[in-house]
Parts: structure tokens; C-alpha cells; sequence
């Protein structure tokens, strides 16, 4: 029994995961910034996120969405690319944004319960003038999943 449990744990990691695309918009005032993001929904793609990447193109990123709120943090095993990451409230305020080294296990999280987290290369945040208490719609198709 153990052997079948660890060959499909293993066939698991070895299957690359399939994201669903979706389209993020952040408001920051009156100005609104879009963002092309792959959706991590279920726990098997949050779990992987962006692992054993090489590149996440500019103007990309990757969206986590739990059912409830979690308290937890995010960190870079098997992460080669430098992110940042911004975690949201159920409303879809931006309550926290930090900068991740890859490789690292290091914890980086809010501190508190969160709804959602956004992951970019590292300094997109700033580069494009977003920072905490901005708001975020994220699409896939037309259908607004959230907040």
C-alpha cells in the first residue's frame, strides 16, 4: 500500500498542472492596471504555483484563490524566479506586498488571514504603482471570480 502511495505522489510532482487563464485588474484611484495571470484554484495548483519555472513574462503573473480565508504564508522552494507577491482581503483590498528570493524556504506572509495572493516578478508592484489598500477584480473569461 505505501509503494502505490508514494508512486502516485510522485506521478503527481511529474505531471506538469494545467492553469486556467484569467485577466487581473488592479485600481489604484482612478487609474486601473491589467495583468494577464494563469489561476491557481485548487489546492494540487496552489500547491505548485509558479515551481520549476524558468521565466514568467512581463506584464504575467499568477493568481491563488482559497474558498475561505487562510492564515499561511507563501515561499520559494523550487522557485528559480524572482516575485513578488501581494495577498488580498475577501473585499479585495491589497493588505500586504513583499519581495521573494528564489530557492529560498524562507515564510513571507501578512501576518493575518487572507482570501488571495498575486505572485509577479519581483518589483512589478512598484514599477507599475501599486501598493497596499489597492483594489483587485480578477476575470476568467467574462465571469468575475473575484472578490
Amino acid at each position: 500500500m505505501m509503494k502505490v502511495i508514494a508512486l502516485t505522489m510522485a506521478l503527481l510532482f511529474l505531471t506538469p498542472l494545467t492553469f486556467e487563464s484569467g485577466k487581473v485588474r488592479i485600481y489604484s484611484g482612478s487609474r486601473r492596471t491589467e495583468l494577464d495571470v494563469e489561476l491557481a484554484l485548487t489546492m494540487s495548483q496552489r500547491t505548485q504555483g509558479l515551481m520549476y519555472r524558468e521565466h514568467l513574462p512581463e506584464n504575467s503573473g499568477m493568481f491563488f484563490l482559497y474558498v475561505n480565508e487562510v492564515s499561511g504564508s507563501f515561499w520559494m522552494k523550487n522557485t528559480y524566479i524572482p516575485l513578488s507577491i501581494a495577498f488580498f482581503d475577501s473585499g479585495g483590498r491589497i493588505i500586504y506586498i513583499t519581495d521573494m528570493e528564489p530557492l529560498t524556504t524562507e515564510p513571507h506572509g501578512p501576518g493575518r488571514p487572507f482570501t488571495a495572493a498575486l505572485e509577479v516578478n519581483r518589483g512589478w508592484f512598484e514599477k507599475n504603482g501599486i501598493s497596499v489598500g489597492d483594489i483587485i477584480e480578477v476575470f476568467r473569461g467574462r465571469e468575475q471570480i473575484f472578490p
